[in-house]
């Protein structure tokens, strides 16, 4: 039998058309179940991405089967830079909880103990059913907006983990950058320079500008605004080229600090995977408080609030003057015009007054005094304070100056904390229905080190503190908390403040200075209890309760 030239030539044609085809089938096969699971995440991203461009397979197919490492030039790489390279930034638009997956409450409500202050039952009393219903709405979608404005300052923290024997030598913490730098990005590769791989990067919130514009990267979007860079069939070789000049971009631009994480992982001959974080901040600048001099009148400003009560405030001007001579004092004044007393000038030339609108309310007054403090410390005391050789505020500006803390409270009356002030720790229970907030005695007494037999941290104290005017006098006063007002700005400087209690420094507190002005006594009670009849007194604190309930997304305040 003669040798058949055409039959040979078919039998080539058909061999090598079916050995290209098993490597394109091989390229998109499914991976082994001995893979192991922590390559799962990484992997259902990668499949999620191939559903949502299945128009694109075709020209990715054909991207990979033309591949010929001899032929083809190698991957083209950018230089590393440390300057900006990429698209334009944006400001963050995307779902943030689409794009982690993760939702920031795990229970639908929670519970206050102790005494409740403010039941949302009472509602009604002042509200009526439509009213109560908008209320609601509008709480609701304030909140969403807060909680998707706020994001990344809420979500815990994705936790990363590393798998045994990974081949993969990479970064696992550390790195920060600014939105307008690039970053060059640390992986090696230890394996088979010959071996046969595919690798995906994925990035919540950045991109790798060395790697755009290769013919071997397809770069796809998800609708959740993560970016994907696939490489097709390639070897080790060429990877850890790709890796040696590896840059990394943010996407998004936000002035406060948020996270990307970016995952790589390799399939094929080596299996490997790798998820890192990436902080984006920019670090703020210093802002320092000038001072001409380092004395104390340097350095401390009093502040104070005075409402029908001139002979209180005299008496605690005259005594903050004779025990610290030249000091400023900033007091703010809504009295009734009929009321109001111009300080003497000539008299108190260190005391600023500022008059205010009638009854504009405590926290107003506190507010308005803060924002004038020209000083690194300032003093809060109530008007029917005074102050005797016992008060050490000195020892204030000293702790404050040692520890870096933020707000230092001293004793009333005596050196030591009342019943109310042991329940110095503020508890929030979040849930979707709304916080919950418990005021409770901290488990643990942590003392100020430096300061261990006379200080210790606390949360919230009484209304005698010093605070450093940058950080302490940043927290706001809300002035919708009008004749009564205190937790409210110790709970919006949690995470924020760091305070501490000590016994050295004091002050006394009495109502001697009212003795004989019944009448200015009895309408200064009316007017912080909301009223003079009981009703009046009742739609106070349900007005009040509301605020809390809508302002701060509460379900409930537990006091002891």
């Amino acid at each position: 039998m003669g040798w058949n030239k055409d039959g040979w030539l078919k039998s080539v044609i058909i061999f090598i058309f079916g050995f290209l085809l098993g490597q394109l089938v091989q390229t998109f096969e499914t991976v082994p179940d001995s893979i192991p699971p922590i390559f799962q995440s990484a992997r259902e991203t990668r499949v999620q991405v191939e559903e949502l461009h299945e128009e694109k397979t075709e020209e990715l197919e054909e991207q990979i089967s033309s591949y010929d490492p001899e032929t083809r030039r190698e991957l083209s790489v950018t230089e590393a830079v440390i300057s900006r390279q990429g698209s334009e930034l944006v400001t963050a638009s995307f779902n943030p909880e689409e794009v982690f997956g993760i939702r920031l409450f795990e229970k639908k409500t929670c519970k206050c103990g102790g005494r409740n202050i403010f039941p949302i039952k009472e509602m009604p009393e002042i509200f009526n059913s439509s009213q109560i219903a908008q209320l609601e709405k509008n709480r609701k979608y304030d909140y969403d907006k807060w909680r998707r404005n706020n994001f990344h300052q809420l979500v815990d923290p994705r936790l990363l983990i590393s798998a045994a024997h990974n081949p993969l030598e990479f970064v696992a913490s550390g790195y920060e950058i600014s939105p307008f730098d690039s970053l060059n990005i640390h992986m090696k590769l230890h394996a088979d320079p010959d071996a046969k791989m595919t690798i995906t990067i994925t990035t919540i919130s950045g991109e790798f500008p060395s790697l755009e514009g290769m013919l071997q990267v397809q770069k796809i979007e998800s609708k959740t605004g993560e970016m994907h860079y696939h490489v097709g069939m390639t070897n080790g070789r060429l990877i850890n080229k790709l890796f040696d000049e590896l840059v990394y971009s943010s996407r998004l631009y936000d002035s406060r600090p948020f996270t990307d994480y970016v995952t790589v992982l390799i399939e094929g001959d080596v299996e490997a995977y790798a998820s890192f974080p990436i902080k984006i901040r920019i670090k703020p600048p210093p802002v320092l408080v000038y001072s001409e001099g380092e004395q104390f009148k340097d350095r401390v400003t009093f502040l104070t609030k005075t409402f029908l009560r001139y002979p209180c405030a005299y008496r605690l001007i005259d005594s903050i003057l004779a025990l610290y001579p030249g000091v400023t004092i900033i007091m703010t004044d809504d009295n009734p015009d009929e009321y109001f007393q111009p300080i003497d000038a000539a008299k108190y030339p260190t005391v600023k007054q500022y008059k205010m609108p009638l009854e504009e309310g405590f926290f107003a007054g506190r507010a308005l005094a803060v924002s004038q403090v020209k000083t690194e410390y300032f003093v809060w005391v109530d008007d029917d304070f005074w102050l005797d050789t016992n008060a050490n505020i000195p020892y204030m500006v000293n702790f404050l100056d040692e520890t870096g803390f933020d707000l230092v409270f001293g004793s009333i009356g005596k050196a030591e904390q009342i019943k109310w002030e042991s329940f110095d720790q503020l508890v929030l229970e979040p849930a979707e229905d709304g916080y919950c907030f418990n005021r409770v005695e901290m488990p643990n007494r942590i003392p100020v080190k430096g300061f261990e037999d006379q200080c210790h941290v606390v949360q919230i104290a009484r209304n005698f503190f010093m605070g450093r005017t940058l950080t302490a006098g940043s927290v706001r006063h809300d002035p919708i908390f009008g004749q009564r007002g205190h937790r409210e700005y110790f709970l919006d400087g949690l995470g924020k403040l760091r305070a501490a209690w000590c016994g050295v420094p004091q002050t006394k507190h009495d109502h001697a200075c009212m003795k004989g002005k019944d009448a200015f006594v009895d309408e200064y009670k009316e007017k912080r209890a909301g009223g003079g009849s009981v009703e009046e007194k009742k739609q106070f604190n349900v007005q009040i309760h509301a605020y809390w309930w809508y302002r701060s997304y509460a379900q409930c305040m537990s006091e002891p």
